[in-house]
Order: C-alpha cells, then structure tokens, then sequence
C-alpha cells in the first residue's frame, strides 16, 4: 500500500489519461462499466478513475422498492447502478477516490442520492 499511496496524487495519469484514450482503454472502460447494475463492489477502485463510467440511478428508488414487492426492486436495481461500495488497501488512493466523488456529485455526475461506502482493506486477505 505504500507504493499506492505515493503514486496516488498522479496515477490517474497513469491508467488514464491520453495514452489510454490512444489505446482504446477509456472506451471499453466505459462501455463495459455501462453495464453495471444494482449494488456494485469495485475492488482496488484506486482513485476512483472509473466511478463516471457507471450508469446512476437518477432518483431513488420508490420508498416501497426494498419491502415485498420484489418486481418493483428488481426493476429499479435492472436499469442502473443503485450503491456502490469502493475498497482500495490504499489510504492515499482512497482519498483520491473521495475527492473525485465529491467532485462528481458537485457535477450531478453521481446523484447524492446514491450510497456510496469506501473501506480501506487489503482485498487478498482481510475480505
């Protein structure tokens, strides 16, 4: 973690950025996290480079969407992206990540609405 934790301030320079707009990542970044549905986990979610290629939910879900009536719930959670949660080992990256949520919601990228839970934890051994 501490590697991360150094390069955190430029690593979306790193995995982003032009040359990985040249080599097509950034498209299937997005074409591929477009799909995403209902409650999503993102493990080493680094800086949050991917969290505005996700497809949020724009309103919440109808208050009686997580009662009985499992057709109302599973309609909601089939179109988009209800919650999500970011773990990284990284604290550095993470704050990065929280940074760029902050950011997104500012821009009505991700809708304050959505939850969203950040856990630092080293994935291969403390999940």
């Amino acid at each position: 973690s501490r590697t991360y934790d150094i390069y955190a301030s430029t690593y979306d320079d790193l995995d982003g950025g032009s040359i990985a707009s040249s080599l097509g990542i950034d498209d299937a970044r997005n074409k591929l996290l477009s799909l995403a549905r209902g409650n999503v986990l993102e493990v080493g979610v680094g800086t949050g480079l991917n969290l505005q290629s996700y497809r949020y939910c724009s309103s919440p879900p109808p208050k009686d969407s997580y009662s009985s009536n499992a057709n109302v719930s599973n309609n909601y959670m089939g179109d988009c992206v209800t919650s999500i949660t970011l773990v990284d080992i990284s604290e550095q990256m993470l704050l990065q990540a929280q940074s760029k949520i902050t950011f997104l919601q500012n821009k009505e990228v991700i809708p304050k609405h959505i939850p969203i839970k950040i856990i630092q934890a080293d994935a291969t051994t403390q999940l």
